[in-house]
């Protein structure tokens, strides 16, 4: 999702260009790729929507007071917690944090990874999780570095932003549920499986970036989104 631009996946009844968002989609698409080198992945995604699209609360009228954020709900839910160096300077803006640079917690611990905003770690997190069954085993443990024991400062900052965008602290487990993969990842959890699946995770989305680019000149022929066959017969 860029500039703000919702990407919904459903299945379209009318054909009709009025409302054929997939000529919207692949013009769209099509700008992003011609600004994107070929061999690497899209640098601006994931990428999220404005903060205020992420807001959730019991009562539609009060997100601001009683909200959650989404993102960081599910990730609360999955475990971890978010660390933001730019939180030391201004917790003015909580929301506006999640846009930008940051790092996953767990417990008392600090992964060294950075990620590029909220929604790649929440893309990254549930990756782990939908796949931990059938992650390779990790070749070595991590190396010393990658994961870092929080200091005071650091724990009160992760506690500080924890506040501000959780404002409803039973919210969370109350619309997220776990699936039994999901539970039973977040009993065997080991760092260095984790690491192992961002690895993965990048694998994955650079061969959907790939496979996105070979597909545009037939999307763009036809107009329309629908899988392309890249071997065989």
């Amino acid at each position: 999702v860029t500039g703000g631009e919702r990407l919904t996946l459903t299945l379209w009844f009318s054909r009709n260009s009025t409302h054929d968002e997939d000529v919207k989609l692949i013009s769209r698409l099509s700008q992003i790729c011609s600004t994107a080198g070929s061999s690497e992945p899209l640098s601006s995604l994931p990428a999220p929507a404005s903060s205020n699209m992420y807001l959730f609360s019991r009562d539609q009228s009060s997100h601001q007071e009683l909200g959650i954020n989404v993102c960081f709900a599910r990730i609360l839910v999955l475990g971890f917690s978010i660390y933001s160096s730019h939180a030391e300077n201004d917790l003015s803006e909580p929301c506006d944090l999640l846009l930008k640079p940051l790092q996953l917690t767990r417990g008392d611990e600090l992964f060294s990874y950075e990620f590029s905003n909220i929604l790649h770690a929440l893309q990254v997190v549930q990756y782990y999780f939908s796949k931990s069954s059938g992650l390779p085993s990790p070749k070595s443990e991590l190396g010393p570095g990658k994961i870092a024991k929080l200091s005071h400062p650091q724990r009160e900052r992760v506690d500080d932003l924890k506040h501000f965008l959780v404002k409803d602290h039973k919210l969370p487990w109350e619309i997220f549920d776990f699936t039994s993969h999901e539970g039973a990842g977040l009993l065997d959890f080991n760092w260095a499986y984790f690491s192992a699946a961002v690895s993965a995770w990048e694998d994955y989305t650079s061969e959907k970036h790939k496979e996105l680019l070979l597909s545009m000149p037939q999307w763009k022929s036809h107009q329309s989104m629908f899988c392309v066959s890249f071997g065989g017969p």
